[in-house]
């Protein structure tokens, strides 16, 4: 985000660095998810990953530490003024969301689990950016309210999808 918003305002605002810096600590708990998934083709590959190295528990208390610093990094602008309720209101919900499923981890590190939860932290940053933007937007009563019932839908939906293709099993490599 620092580039481009280099490129459109020709400054780096304090917002723009807050965009890059929940990036920053989301992308852990993200890529770590998926690594459990991929940890015994990175075993076998020599490539030495978190849960190869470290193991998936530590690996499952890592993102869980992430997923927790991503919910505070992604509601502090609103001490500053820089997003306003709606964002914030949004942002709290899909924070709970995202932490409930690195906590999940905690109990079960099943491929639905740890599927669930890198299919979820896409679906989160996706939806924290676009609340954001139509927060940003000044899109008013409407827009917001609009917003977060398809922000809750999504949730809804995402995580029906993330259990159905959990559930499915992944087609053989040769």
């Amino acid at each position: 985000p620092l580039v481009g918003w280099a490129a459109v305002t020709g400054t780096l605002s304090p917002l723009a660095w807050w965009l890059f810096a929940i990036i920053f600590v989301w992308t852990p708990a993200h890529f770590w998810a998926l690594a459990i998934l991929m940890k015994d083709d990175y075993a076998r590959a020599k490539i030495p990953m978190l849960p190869v190295v470290s193991g998936v528990p530590a690996t499952v208390l890592q993102i869980a530490l992430y997923s927790v610093l991503t919910a505070i990094v992604s509601i502090l602008p609103l001490a500053q003024g820089l997003v306003g309720p709606w964002y914030v209101g949004v942002a709290v919900l899909l924070n709970i969301a995202l932490i409930f499923r690195a906590c999940a981890l905690f109990t079960s590190t099943e491929r639905s689990e740890t599927l669930g939860m890198y299919l979820f932290s896409m679906l989160y940053l996706a939806l924290l950016f676009l609340m954001l933007a139509f927060d940003r937007a000044d899109a008013g009563m409407t827009g917001a309210v609009v917003t977060s019932g398809l922000v809750l839908l999504t949730l809804w939906y995402g995580a029906k999808r993330a259990k159905k293709a959990a559930t499915q099993t992944a087609p053989a490599t040769t």
